[in-house]
């Protein structure tokens, strides 16, 4: 089953890899981990999730859209901020 189509799978990529990022290296620098790390991550991706849609779906064809799990691509930008928040009240 595919669940994305041309560039989408950059949602997963992006997204993760920004919070694994930006939580190591918040917390090599300040010596502690917290869930703000991780959710600082989360909303730098929104970011570029936002842009790099925007960008990949203005470019294309309506017949093609980038999308992850049947959404275009730029609207995951939500779904990383809900994530954000989610992570920031969650102990660990």
């Amino acid at each position: 089953m595919i669940i994305w189509t041309g560039w989408g799978f950059l949602v997963f990529v992006i997204g993760f890899g920004f919070a694994l990022i930006t939580q190591w290296l918040l917390s090599s620098l300040l010596g502690n981990e917290e869930s703000w790390m991780a959710a600082l991550g989360y909303l730098l991706s929104a970011l570029v999730i936002w842009f790099v849609g925007k960008k990949l779906n203005s470019n294309t064809n309506k017949t093609r859209l980038h999308t992850f799990f049947f959404i275009p691509f730029e609207y995951w930008a939500i779904g990383a901020v809900l994530i954000a928040i989610g992570t920031y009240f969650t102990q660990y």
